[in-house]
């Protein structure tokens, strides 16, 4: 479903939120903490805009994740990534 679209889903308690569905949004969050990683708007201009409970300094930290507002085609990259490294 991420891959598919769902980008935005109720996640409740984040630190019930662990291994490998951790590990995407991990992965996510490193994606997007590059400056290149957004087409259309800069990192700043998408955190301004979007994200209330983030910053981009957010994405650099070692622990970092982004749930919400990804593109499908981003997490689809990441789960063949990751299927890659197993």
């Amino acid at each position: 479903m991420t891959s598919g679209g769902l980008g935005a889903t109720d996640i409740g308690n984040k630190q019930a939120i662990g291994g490998i569905a951790r590990e995407f949004y991990h992965l996510v969050a490193q994606h997007y903490a590059r400056d290149e990683a957004r087409q259309f708007e800069t990192r700043r201009h998408y955190f301004k805009d979007r994200s209330r409970n983030s910053s981009a300094a957010d994405l650099n930290a070692s622990d970092a994740t982004l749930w919400t507002l990804f593109e499908p085609h981003v997490a689809e990259e990441i789960f063949f990534q990751m299927l890659n490294m197993a």
